[in-house]
């Protein structure tokens, strides 16, 4: 098992120049790896990573005699670490091709095993001696590398540590029905609200990017004010995270958590619900559940809010009503009979396969009749109860 701790680094300033150096070196690397790559391509020559990095070494003592001034594994690993990983994303159609990095964007640079040491509080940086760090390394075990980023005006360390596999016991399933009014309705009863910081900082965030676009361009005052915005954003971001980590390990003592297949990325498309959707953090939610425990994805086009949980008759319900009142004299909250519905079709693609699915051939209610939906939904009933 991998485990990676983050942690604060207390640098002075001449570590700072250092660090931004690397950053620097690493940056410049990757971009010139990139355009290498697209100039071959362009001409008909199939390039890999390890070529660009044997090419990028033998250059660089006559052309940037400067990236000897920092640890060897900013630049290599740019290249053969940080590179190789966009374009196996594209090749895998989970990314986009890779894009040319820019400064004070994502600044960040990878160290090997071998390059650093840790001691309590200190980290030994090559070619730049022992940086405090906020707190001790919290795992013991092989340290495989490190990765020290630039968040606004602090430093980070994250570093990877192989440890001895933890048994964790899970039981149970359950159900989960993301929203907006509630952000996590569970199908056993549990409503979990959202903090929403993007929503309480919005007139403090507004306030502060009004007098950024006040300074003029390439002042002091300017750079001054950027940073002030970028630690609202910050601040946003890390009460979206905190809330998302405590809630997502809650679930996953659950052995199986069965949830919808939502295509956020379209859903981020309404110019109506994109704020809403994004301070809610729903693809983050899915991704963090996703490694923590087993995750079975429902069909998105399920009418899971429209079909009673106790007969299986689907009606409509326009987003206004709240409350799910069904003719069988069934009622309870809306979100929470969707968590129930979704909870016993997930059971039931679980229990068939065997494994995590896409949902792609679950059964689709609206293929039905209201007799064959309530007959179904009650078999299903009692195959969850099983």
């Amino acid at each position: 098992m991998i485990k990676a701790h983050k942690i604060r680094l207390i640098p002075n300033n001449v570590q700072r120049g250092h660090l931004q150096q690397c950053c620097g070196v690493a940056r410049f690397a990757f971009n010139w790896a990139l355009a290498r790559w697209n100039s071959c391509y362009a001409a008909g020559v199939k390039v890999n990573v390890n070529q660009l990095d044997k090419d990028f070494n033998k250059c660089k003592k006559l052309l940037f005699p400067w990236a000897y001034d920092v640890t060897k594994s900013a630049g290599q690993n740019a290249i053969k670490s940080n590179l190789k990983s966009a374009f196996d994303k594209f090749f895998k159609k989970t990314g986009k091709y890779p894009r040319f990095k820019r400064k004070g964007i994502h600044d960040a640079f990878k160290i090997n095993n071998d390059q650093f040491a840790v001691f309590e509080k200190v980290i030994k940086l090559p070619k730049l001696g022992k940086v405090k760090m906020a707190e001790k390394l919290r795992f013991h075990g092989k340290i495989l590398s490190a990765t020290i980023s630039k968040d606004v005006d602090q430093w980070f360390v994250s570093i990877t540590v192989e440890i001895p596999d933890i048994e964790v016991q899970k039981s149970g399933s359950i159900g989960i029905d993301l929203g907006i009014k509630t952000a996590i309705v569970t199908s056993d009863g549990q409503f979990f609200d959202a903090p929403k910081p993007l929503k309480r900082f919005t007139k403090k965030l507004a306030k502060a990017q009004r007098s950024l676009s006040r300074k003029v361009k390439g002042s002091k005052n300017r750079s001054k004010q950027r940073t002030r915005v970028a630690k609202i954003h910050r601040k946003i971001r890390r009460i979206r995270q905190d809330w998302i980590h405590k809630v997502t390990t809650t679930l996953s003592k659950n052995q199986v958590v069965c949830m919808e297949d939502l295509a956020v990325s379209n859903m981020m498309k309404n110019h109506c619900l994109s704020k809403a959707i994004s301070d809610m953090g729903w693809y983050e939610i899915y991704r963090q559940l996703s490694y923590k425990t087993t995750v079975v994805k429902i069909n998105r086009f399920v009418p899971s809010s429209k079909t009673c949980n106790e007969c299986g008759i689907i009606q409509t319900m326009p987003l206004s009503e709240r409350t799910f009142a069904c003719v069988c004299g069934y009622e309870c909250d809306r979100d929470l009979n969707a968590a129930k519905n979704i909870h016993t079709l997930g059971l039931r693609e679980f229990e068939a396969c065997g494994q995590t699915s896409s949902g792609e051939d679950l059964f689709d209610l609206r293929e039905t009749s209201l007799v064959e939906a309530g007959t179904t939904h009650q078999s299903l009933n009692a195959l969850s109860k099983k």
